[in-house]
């Protein structure tokens, strides 16, 4: 049993007992809610870390910014929120709330094409988009989400 619940733990963040640098972090709970199964869980950390290979693999920059694009375009599911909420409450670049909202710059074009990639929306698409780079990508994304959801499940 812990010895403290997400509300108490997030007091005392707030007050600086983690210290000072932590006491103006955002914090994001989510609770073990049986509406939110695990495989939405699952399918975001695949698309998150799909999209930050395919930026790697495609040479871009800050592909950190497109694993977090990934794991947000659908973290208002998991929260029970409207996006544009959501975002508002988290610092995040204008490329990633772009990508995120509107699916439009490149980052926007690669979440667009890592979600239609995984839902097998072949024909949604880009018709550029680089068929070897997404199924590596893919496969990658997929051993890492089940090598990390085991090590979560002990």
């Amino acid at each position: 049993m812990p010895e403290m619940d997400g509300y108490e733990a997030s007091r005392q963040i707030r007050s600086g007992v983690a210290g000072d640098c932590y006491s103006t972090i955002n914090i994001i709970a989510m609770t073990a809610n049986q509406e939110n199964p695990e495989e939405l869980v699952r399918d975001l950390l695949i698309r998150g870390q799909m999209c930050e290979k395919v930026a790697l693999a495609s040479g871009l920059k800050d592909p950190s910014g497109y694993m977090i694009a990934g794991l947000l375009s659908g973290a208002n599911a998991l929260l029970d929120i409207e996006t544009t909420a959501l975002l508002s409450q988290i610092p995040l670049t204008g490329e990633i709330k772009t990508a995120i909202t509107e699916a439009s710059g490149q980052m926007g074009e690669i979440l667009h094409n890592t979600i239609n990639y995984c839902r097998g929306n072949w024909t949604d698409m880009s018709i550029d988009f680089d068929t070897d780079i997404y199924a590596s990508a893919y496969r990658e994304s997929l051993r890492w989400v089940s090598d990390s959801m085991h090590t979560i499940d002990g």
